[in-house]
């Protein structure tokens, strides 16, 4: 993904390791995880899940597909 002024990516991880966590823990561990990698981009968003969050998140959209973006 690019407007057109640098490197943008949108990332989605799904991993039970973050079985427990709320978004801000999640995205936390991702930004300390990554941080080398994520310095050298110009936007990074990230959506984090479970498997099962990703299982309902696919059907909720599956259903209302103008709720992806």
């Amino acid at each position: 993904m690019s407007g057109g002024c640098g490197a943008m990516y949108c990332v989605t991880l799904v991993w039970d390791g973050f079985e427990g966590m709320n978004r801000l823990k999640k995205h936390r561990l991702v930004n300390t995880t990554f941080k080398d990698e994520i310095k050298q981009m110009h936007a990074f968003e990230q959506k984090t899940f479970t498997k099962a969050q990703y299982e309902e998140e696919l059907a909720k959209t599956a259903t209302n597909p103008e709720e992806t973006q």
